[in-house]
């Protein structure tokens, strides 16, 4: 569901395992989760890297140093970022790509006319639609 966002499929196991749960380790989410710690581990720091995740320290404001840092013998927690935050600006991209894709087939689409339209009053192929898409017939042969 998630790789319409650009999340993989592990990325999204561990993402949507961590929306059942209010904070979790790379531990605790390699049990539900079935995974390699060390894979989940590097998930999380993509994740985080992305803003779709947050150590839970940070999220609650606390030290980082606070919750599993190098000198702490508890794992470090991590806490979702709501997907109201975290993921709006996702769907705002992919809406500006989608836009911008629509502007080209637009352009794209308008030229193709302008060329049957041209070769027509030539004389040449004509435009003919057929189930929402348009052609030029002969348009290209010579």
């Amino acid at each position: 569901m998630l790789e319409i966002l650009g999340l993989g499929s592990a990325e999204e196991a561990v993402y949507s395992a961590l929306l059942a749960r209010p904070t979790a380790s790379a531990q605790e989410l390699a049990r539900q989760t079935g995974m390699e710690q060390d894979e989940i581990t590097r998930i999380l720091h993509d994740l985080a890297a992305r803003d779709l995740v947050a150590l839970a320290s940070e999220a609650d404001g606390e030290a980082p140093e606070s919750a599993g840092s190098e000198g702490s013998c508890r794992p470090d927690r991590y806490r979702l970022t709501p997907p109201s935050v975290a993921v709006a600006p996702l769907l705002v991209e992919q809406r500006k790509t989608l836009h911008r894709a629509e502007a080209a087939y637009s352009m794209l689409t308008e030229q193709h006319r302008g060329t049957c339209r041209r070769q027509r009053r030539g004389g040449g192929p004509s435009l003919v639609s057929r189930a929402g898409s348009e052609r030029c017939i002969g348009a290209y042969a010579g």
